[in-house]
């Protein structure tokens, strides 16, 4: 801070004020710090896409245990490494579900499919969907041998 003595609107009265270095330094701090936020801000739209990918496939794979423990038979949701949608293979409601832009999956069963029985027991399975590639956001969704998906 520089401190003025003599002002001529008040005798004897002192003014502060910020000196031009000050002022450039905290422009120079809030630059870097406006720049590192944007950059991570960035970052999570990666996230949320996958987080939405990966809801999405939860939701049909529920869906599909749903009809087949009410409608007493199999249901296959089919799962393709690479493709941008899963397919409920179902006569009561088939539906594909769509992946956001940009996302993919990424990692499948070796059966590219999922079983859900009427008993309510399902084939074991592990979905990877990603963006980005080997570097990318990546979201898993385990189906365990009891029909539960997480």
């Amino acid at each position: 801070m520089v401190a003025v003595v003599g002002d001529v609107s008040a005798p004897g009265s002192v003014v502060h004020g910020a000196s031009l270095l000050e002022l450039l330094t905290v422009l120079a701090v809030g630059a870097v710090l406006a720049g590192a936020a944007s950059h991570s801000v960035g970052g999570l739209g990666n996230v949320f896409a996958v987080e939405t990918a990966r809801t999405r496939i939860v939701l049909a794979l529920l869906d599909a245990r749903r009809i087949a423990y009410a409608h007493e038979r199999t249901v296959v949701v089919r799962v393709e490494p690479g493709a941008r949608e899963v397919v409920v293979d179902s006569d009561v409601e088939p539906a594909p579900v769509s992946l956001p832009a940009g996302i993919s999956i990424s990692s499948a069963p070796a059966t590219r499919r999922v079983r859900f029985f009427a008993s309510g027991l399902a084939d074991n399975a592990t979905i990877v969907v990603e963006r980005g590639g080997e570097a990318g956001v990546r979201g898993r969704i385990v189906v365990n041998q009891r029909g539960g998906i997480r």
